[in-house]
């Protein structure tokens, strides 16, 4: 995790083939929970309820859609910081 109340950004693969950044609620939640609880399965309907459907896998690298199955990649920016919320 990013220091300084900052996070590191984390990104996902849209539908256009673009990049789009997750907020930095659900930034923050990855980086802690991927890095603190070496969880490899997250829900992130935790971080953020718009997103209940929707589970990333770290170690396979992939979000998930859990009601149609659609994946997607998942990306970290480590060179890139937003305010931790």
């Amino acid at each position: 995790m990013a220091s300084g109340g900052q996070v590191a950004v984390w990104e996902w693969l849209n539908e256009f083939g673009s990049w789009a950044p997750y907020s930095s609620l659900v930034s923050n939640y990855i980086e802690q929970h991927h890095t603190r609880s070496g969880n490899n399965t997250l829900n992130l309907g935790k971080a953020d309820a718009n997103l209940g459907s929707y589970t990333l896998d770290i170690q396979g690298m992939v979000q998930i859609r859990q009601n149609t199955g659609v994946t997607s990649s998942p990306l970290l920016q480590p060179d890139k910081t937003i305010e931790n919320p």
